[in-house]
């Protein structure tokens, strides 16, 4: 007897009980609601408006999770082919996960680290076992057929010359999909310590081209690199990320061939002809509009200036409309992809339409791919780059082709940068959190996928290519530089700037001004950068000229020197040494160091 039959009996039982006692009938019904109320979570109740789940407690390695895994797969896999918002989704990961991937070492010596990144790089296009991919496509492989498949395999090893390659394993051939065998020691390809728990070995199989699977290899834990994202502890295979919205996808991707169709019909249709006894008297269509039997015609063709006759008085001919597809069914489809961009963590107008977010719910949205990108990253590099990588550096030591150092392996990898709808902003805030010390200028750099030495030691040859360009062809500094120019002729002493510099018209100092004009006033924080105002040192009548320039180092006030040129002598300048605790202020023409407030 199934749930709805007890029910109607028990009704069935009260009804004759209140005829006859409705002291018992009240004391049941009081017993009744007590019984369904007992459950603290609404959702444990059993009732008519919703079915409970029939789903059992078991193992995510038993026989019907191994079923269900690999006809997920198969269906993710139809979907990949065929599904147009699937291959967006699996694009958008391409591109933002593992569109451009980036080593960076940082053993802490300089020559070490230009050696090995330069290897790096060039092994990195040769990686693969096949000579068909480089790592990073390597690597972009390996995450959509996670992402389709549940999990995919890397296998790195040394060839003959002793060299790392690296052999892309798919899902379906680790283990045989066609039997999924669950035993203590063995969970559908993964050999197990029957005491840790832990994956000693990967039976690896071989697939012809009609789908056979034979000739099974083990590789031990130690050499093979499983790439998934584990929900449950005791699950050792990955479900497709497709899995809780694959139901959805077919849904869309049918109703939008349905659709489609019914348009297409739609638009065949010219018009009805209402009131006539059936269709023309014959199917013979002639230019002067009669038939072989001599009778008028019925003209069914669309002609170019075409007028048209109904014979009857009661015959109408009106045109064929359609409203197809209406807002109502855009609106729906519109939440269909809501829900099948939400099952893979991705915002909808990420995945779909930017268009519809505005201004912070835009930043909003992109904020919450990038978070979604970020851990894919982390799930690639902890899974299979960071140990890939390792093997390689060692394999170059061993040959000699790279230095030996005991920190080879430290080194940072760099994704591509995620978009955003207002660069500018955040330039301007990266630069302004920069200054104030709020980020390190290797961490902001990261976010742009550029190693922060590379870029120092490249502004710094820059710099000194513009110098040496400035004094070949004795053109100011300032005028190749630009506002650039600034920056480096305030970190030069006048002793320090080349002489054939012009700076002293463009340089960035505080005037201090003429025995006319007394200086303001104006105390200076030490600790902080100060905006000093740029302006062009004019020419005074005075035979003394004074003037104010602050030392920095490292970006810091640390001093001040007071320039006094009397007209035609020789410069002489008065040097202050400023402490941590002190700052400085100008009175009367003269820098005077005082105690911090």
């Amino acid at each position: 007897m199934n749930s709805a039959a007890r029910s109607r009996f028990a009704k069935a039982i009260d009804k004759t009980i209140a005829i006859f006692s409705p002291t018992k009938a009240v004391e049941r019904e009081i017993a009744r609601q007590r019984l369904e109320h007992h459950f603290r979570y609404s959702g444990a109740k059993s009732s008519r408006d919703r079915i409970q789940s029939s789903q059992n407690l078991q193992s995510p390695e038993s026989a019907t999770y191994s079923r269900d895994r690999i006809q997920l797969m198969k269906e993710a896999r139809d979907l990949e082919e065929n599904g147009q918002i699937s291959n967006a989704i699996l694009g958008k990961f391409d591109t933002h996960v593992t569109g451009r991937i980036h080593y960076v070492p940082t053993t802490g010596k300089k020559k070490t680290d230009e050696a090995i990144g330069e290897w790096f790089a060039d092994w990195s296009k040769r990686a693969d076992s096949t000579g068909r991919h480089s790592f990073r496509k390597m690597m972009q492989i390996a995450l959509r057929s996670t992402l389709t498949d549940g999990d995919a395999g890397i296998v790195p090893y040394f060839n003959d010359d002793g060299e790392a390659r690296i052999i892309g394993i798919e899902s379906d051939r680790i283990g045989d999909p066609n039997r999924q065998e669950v035993r203590p020691d063995y969970i559908n390809g993964i050999h197990i310590d029957v005491g840790t728990k832990a994956p000693v070995s990967y039976s690896v199989y071989e697939r012809s081209e009609y789908g056979a699977y034979s000739n099974p290899e083990n590789i031990p834990a130690s050499n093979f690199c499983l790439i998934a994202n584990q929900n449950r502890f005791d699950r050792y295979r990955g479900i497709t990320a497709f899995a809780s919205v694959i139901e959805t996808a077919v849904d869309i991707s049918e109703i939008i061939q349905f659709e489609k169709m019914a348009v297409k019909w739609g638009s065949m249709q010219t018009g009805i002809v209402t009131g006539s006894a059936g269709g023309p008297p014959t199917n013979e269509y002639f230019a002067d509009g009669t038939n072989t039997s001599g009778a008028t015609n019925q003209v069914q063709e669309v002609n170019y200036g075409q007028i048209t006759y109904l014979d009857g008085k009661d015959s109408k001919l009106e045109q064929f409309k359609t409203d197809r597809p209406g807002a109502a069914w855009e609106g729906f489809i519109q939440l269909l992809i809501k829900l099948y961009a939400a099952g893979v963590n991705l915002p909808y107008g990420f995945v779909f339409d930017i268009a519809n977010a505005r201004g912070p719910g835009a930043r909003f949205e992109a904020e919450q791919a990038r978070r979604t990108f970020e851990g894919w990253q982390d799930i690639m590099v902890e899974k299979a780059m960071d140990k890939i990588k390792n093997m390689a550096l060692a394999g170059a030591i061993s040959r000699g082709e790279i230095p030996s150092d005991s920190n080879f392996m430290r080194g940072t990898w760099q994704f591509p940068r995620h978009p955003s709808i207002d660069v500018g902003r955040e330039s301007a805030a990266d630069v302004s959190e920069l200054k104030n010390g709020v980020k390190s200028q290797a961490t902001i750099l990261r976010k742009y996928a550029l190693d922060a030495h590379q870029e120092r030691r490249r502004i710094a040859e820059e710099t000194a290519h513009w110098m040496e360009l400035s004094k070949e062809h004795k053109v100011p500094i300032e005028l190749l530089m630009g506002e650039r120019a600034s920056a480096f002729a305030m970190s030069q002493t006048p002793a320090q700037a080349p002489a054939e510099s012009k700076a002293k018209a463009f340089e960035q100092t505080l005037i201090v001004g003429n025995q006319d004009t007394p200086a303001p006033i104006q105390p200076v924080n030490v600790r902080t950068p100060v905006n000093v105002t740029i302006a062009q040192e004019k020419e005074s009548k005075p035979s003394v000229k004074k003037k104010v320039s602050f030392v920095r180092k490292h970006g810091k006030i640390i001093g001040a020197e007071m320039t006094e040129t009397p007209t035609g002598g020789d410069p002489t300048i008065k040097k202050i040494q400023l402490s941590k605790d002190r700052i400085a202020r100008i009175e009367d023409n003269t820098v005077i160091e005082i105690p911090k407030l």
